[in-house]
């Protein structure tokens, strides 16, 4: 109940900061140079219609607006105070604006916890305990305020912040907050306007998740763009999101510090570790958000979407007034991650086929419109935007001579456009535009790419998206069990997972060669034979598994050779041997699980054996726990490991069904693991033909020990 009420004053806090009637300006300075000067010119200037208030030492005029030397001064209550004063100073003025009535306090200042001293760690300890005893709710430190065209609130130091912006349906949340104005201006360079802004900053108290929350319920809001290094809290990210969706609200985010270099950049400027890549890749894609790798490709991605060009199916269909455009638009969208470049429909194929300068040609997708030549431009690019499979088009068009010409492509364009009024329809064109051909595409509305790889980028964040709905994201698995501490033996983790409903290949513990003859008796030749116990954790480069061992005469010789290895290692805690079943044929596959300090368990999966090594990490897909079967189908498709069921090279078909169906139930063990695991790692999984079943062939459980127990 506290975490719910919680929730609904950063909601009370977050409309007063987007609606306010009264705003204190605490340290306005009277020098228009300054960013303590600038804010409370610009809200003036852009057309805020309350009541602002200067606060400052001197007492000194700030245009027309009341001042007064402290906040104690001020007669009547406020709603927000903007404060630009020397950090030392700030957690003695939230005591002050809270005794005036103020729900927020933007701190548009730094010399906090970013600076990674301890002076700057006491500090902001001291500031959210001045929110938390206050109940004032703080934006920042570190921003630059904030925007909300509606009512012409420019509240901030950003270049946008003075000038009327272009009202609009697409929100920014931020922890970028010189990236803005690029991004609005190329925003509205598309014909498309801003709803909301908000430099999040260091997100000392109200963070991303919290004003996530606010647009999933603001009615001028239809699209939500993030700027993001971090999330923090990665479960109330993930249900802010499943909010703003089943709201109907698209998401696009554009995630930074992906690079060692990257990250250590985001640590700087605000105090937090980013997070993974991959993981992230996981997140959006199991929640619905789009993702954009540079600001030119999220505002070019967030116009489309606000313009209610959105299809919920097929895939890139593109074109090129060259045949070279033509190729490497096919190179391009044909190697990059996630894009489907599905054949053009025969009905398609029939249609441009009556319209070629040469009566006969191969039609492919990319096509190339040179082989209609220009007097059919509109009529091809029209049957391409009416393909059954068209998710996205593109239109590469190269500089034309007359105008004549460039009116022909840039109207086959538009005419696009209006026939399919819900296609994403992008222009590239990485020579400049002739106005006369660029103001017939802006005026129409149609986003125009400079840049091949940006087009192509766009083109990947409008393809179509999962939803809520689309699949149950609650897991089915009973609740959290006790569990040892520390890192567990193969035996151990398998008899754990056994446990679980996982099956393993029949097995026994034995601790003499006698017991190792019976049991390789009792299970049949050929047999696995390996050494278990605690510090055994990469059991081939230490010599200590040997499998398909044929007949009694090997196992003993097996024995020994094990034995002697032994006998040269140290700090092993031996649990004895394992004779087991040799699982032959089939692929190996990697499936493993561990923990990321933001979103908890993720499911890691990809081709295993000498695979692993020849694709590498590209390969390796990461799933966001709980995990469905219908999530684990489309990471197999997505990656070699696709390709591997489907039987490579000839090789029969294997059983899909059988390895989704072992993720998901390995996922639900590390769901009743709870907190305490830390990994799991089941590697080699064997995935045998259709039919064979799935069957792990190691394993290794770690969980929190109890001097790691305070970090839980």
């Amino acid at each position: 109940m506290q975490q719910f009420l919680r929730g609904r004053s950063a909601i009370d806090a977050i409309e007063a900061l987007m609606e306010p009637s009264t705003i204190a300006f605490v340290g306005a300075s009277a020098d228009p140079e300054k960013s303590s000067g600038q804010p409370i010119r610009n809200v003036s200037k852009v057309g805020y219609s309350g009541q602002i208030i200067a606060v400052n030492r001197r007492g000194e005029a700030v245009g027309d607006a009341p001042v007064y030397r402290s906040v104690a001064e001020i007669p009547g209550e406020i709603d927000v105070a903007f404060v630009t004063i020397p950090a030392a100073q700030c957690p003695q003025v939230v005591d002050e604006v809270a005794a005036k009535g103020a729900k927020v306090a933007v701190m548009a200042v730094g010399g906090f916890a970013e600076l990674g001293t301890e002076a700057g760690r006491k500090l902001s300890h001291e500031l959210l305990a001045a929110s938390r005893r206050t109940g004032v709710r703080i934006v920042g430190p570190v921003c630059n305020g904030t925007y909300s065209t509606p009512n012409s609130l420019a509240l901030g130091y950003n270049a946008i912040h003075g000038r009327r912006l272009k009202p609009g349906s697409v929100a920014l949340v931020s922890h970028s907050g010189a990236l803005v104005a690029p991004f609005v201006s190329m925003l509205e360079a598309s014909g498309c306007g801003l709803s909301r802004y908000v430099s999040a900053g260091s997100e000392l108290d109200l963070g991303l998740s919290d004003f996530i929350r606010y647009l999933a319920g603001d009615p001028e809001t239809s699209v939500i763009a993030l700027i993001l290094d971090h999330v923090g809290d990665g479960r109330a990210f993930l249900d802010a999101v499943g909010e703003a969706r089943r709201a109907g609200k698209q998401i696009v985010a554009l995630k930074l510090g992906n690079s060692a270099l990257g990250s250590e950049a985001t640590l700087a400027h605000s105090s937090h570790l980013s997070g993974k890549r991959q993981v992230y890749d996981a997140v959006f894609a199991a929640s619905g958000i789009r993702s954009a790798p540079t600001v030119e490709c999220m505002a070019l991605t967030c116009a489309l979407i606000s313009k209610g060009r959105v299809r919920g199916r097929g895939g890139v269909v593109a074109s090129s007034t060259s045949g070279g455009g033509a190729i490497i638009l096919a190179d391009l969208l044909s190697d990059a991650a996630g894009i489907e470049v599905p054949r053009l429909a025969d009905e398609t194929v029939s249609t441009i086929s009556g319209q070629l300068r040469f009566g006969a040609a191969q039609i492919l997708n990319p096509f190339d419109l040179g082989l209609g030549g220009r007097d059919h431009y509109i009529a091809n690019v029209a049957a391409l935007a009416a393909d059954p499979s068209a998710a996205v088009l593109v239109v590469f068009g190269t500089p034309m001579s007359t105008p004549a010409k460039r009116a022909q492509l840039a109207d086959a364009v538009v005419g696009a456009t209006r026939a399919q009024p819900d296609l994403p329809v992008i222009y590239l064109s990485p020579a400049p535009l002739f106005d006369d051909e660029r103001l017939i595409l802006e005026s129409n509305g149609v986003p125009i790419c400079s840049s091949t790889l940006d087009a192509v980028a766009v083109a990947r964040a409008m393809m179509p998206v999962e939803t809520p709905a689309d699949e149950a994201k609650v897991s089915s698995h009973a609740g959290p069990i006790a569990v040892p501490e520390g890192t567990q033996s193969e035996y151990r983790s398998k008899r754990l997972l056994s446990e679980m409903g996982l099956n393993f290949p029949s097995e026994h513990l034995v601790s003499t060669l006698a017991e190792a003859r019976a049991a390789a008796a009792e299970i049949g030749y050929p047999v696995v034979f390996k050494a278990s116990g605690h510090g055994i954790w990469h059991k081939s480069e230490l010599g200590l598994v040997e499998v398909a061992l044929g007949n009694q005469e090997e196992l003993s010789a097996a024995w020994e050779r094990l034995q002697a290895r032994l006998a040269n290692l140290s700090g092993i805690e031996l649990d004895g041997f394992l004779v087991g079943s040799f699982v032959a044929g089939g692929v190996e596959a990697i499936v493993g699980f561990t923990r990321d300090a933001e979103f908890g368990p993720v499911a890691i999966l990809g081709p295993g054996g000498a695979m692993a090594e020849l694709f590498g990490p590209a390969a390796v897909r990461h799933l966001i726990l709980p995990v469905t079967r219908e999530a684990v189908a489309r990471a197999i498709d997505s990656g070699p490991l696709g390709s591997l069921v489907e039987g490579f090279r000839g090789g029969p078909p294997l059983d899909r069904e059988a390895f989704e169906q072992f993720v998901v139930d390995a996922a639900g063990a590390v769901e009743r693991f709870g907190d305490a695991i830390q990994e799991l790692d089941l590697n080699p999984v064997k995935i045998l033909p259709r039919g064979g079943g799935v069957w792990p062939l190691d394993a290794l459980c770690v969980f929190e020990s109890a001097a790691e127990s305070h970090h839980s």
